[in-house]
Formats: C-alpha cells, sequence, structure tokens
C-alpha cells in the first residue's frame, strides 16, 4: 500500500521514464538507420563518390531535427506533466493528522508525539488510515528521511 502522495510521484516517473525511452530509441533509430543504409548501398554496388563529406544541406537538417525540434516538443511535454503533478500534490495536512515531530541527530533520529506526550528513539509508529504530519529537523548536520512507500525522500536540513 502506497500514500496517495507517493501514488502521484511514482505515475510521474513512470511517465518520465517512458519519455526518456521514447526518446533514447528514436535517437538510436536516427543513428542506426543511416548507417545500415549506407552499408547496404556500399554492398549492392561501389559508390564512385565513397569518402566524401555528406552534404551540408542533409547534415544541417538532422542537426535542426534532433537538436532543436525534438527537444521543443518533447521539454514542454515533461515540463508540464511534471508541473501539472506537482501542482496537485498536497502541501498542507488535514487538521485531523496525527502530529509528529522527527529530528535528526548524529547517528539517530528522535520521534516525538506531541499529543500523546510520547518521544522513541529509531522508531516511528503511525496510525494505519489516518493522515500523519511528519515535522521534521536537524540538530546537526543534514539527515534523509526517506519512506518509501509514503513519499519520496525529503532532507532535514540544521
Amino acid at each position: 500500500m502506497r500514500g496517495p502522495i507517493a501514488e502521484e510521484i511514482a505515475g510521474l516517473t513512470w511517465f518520465l521514464t517512458v519519455l526518456g525511452l521514447v526518446v533514447y530509441l528514436l535517437v538510436l533509430v536516427l543513428f542506426v538507420v543511416p548507417m545500415w543504409r549506407r552499408r547496404r548501398a556500399a554492398a549492392d554496388e561501389p559508390d564512385p563518390h565513397a569518402g566524401e563529406s555528406v552534404p551540408a544541406a542533409t547534415a544541417n537538417r538532422w542537426i535542426v531535427l534532433g537538436g532543436v525540434v525534438l527537444p521543443v516538443l518533447v521539454l514542454p511535454v515533461a515540463l508540464g506533466v511534471s508541473v501539472a503533478t506537482m501542482r496537485d500534490l498536497p502541501f498542507d495536512a488535514p487538521s485531523d493528522a496525527l502530529v509528529v515531530d522527527v529530528t535528526g541527530h548524529r547517528w539517530w533520529w528522535s520521534v516525538h508525539y506531541p499529543d500523546h506526550g510520547v518521544t522513541l528513539a529509531n522508531e516511528i509508529h503511525i496510525p494505519v488510515g489516518r493522515p500523519v504530519e511528519l515535522r521534521l529537523a536537524s540538530t546537526d548536520v543534514i539527515h534523509s528521511f526517506w519512506v518509501p512507500k509514503l513519499a519520496g525522500k525529503i532532507d532535514a536540513l540544521p
């Protein structure tokens, strides 16, 4: 079971992964197909112009297509989906959320439940099905707090 924020971030991650894979395959095809065609043409009949460079117009066309047009099409899509996903994420905890103060110390975490007056070391206990507000802090160095099934990694800064 994952938290709702983790579901949204996982969906964004999968979208960007698939988009990156599609772009990678497109670039690979654009790289391999001309080499394959040239090799095939060379095997069929000798080219009297062997050793000549590619015409500048053809080279420029591929540079403009692969270096300008493709990024101009792909990057706004990736940015738009990322911004839309991040905009939809809730940043404020509901009013009935259990408040947990988590403080990073060098080599350990202190976990305090202000509503119950309980403090634990290196353990977090949260109820199932109830929203939780984690308030992170650090006393000494940057600590990375990560609960994989709830959401992404968060850094606690001193």
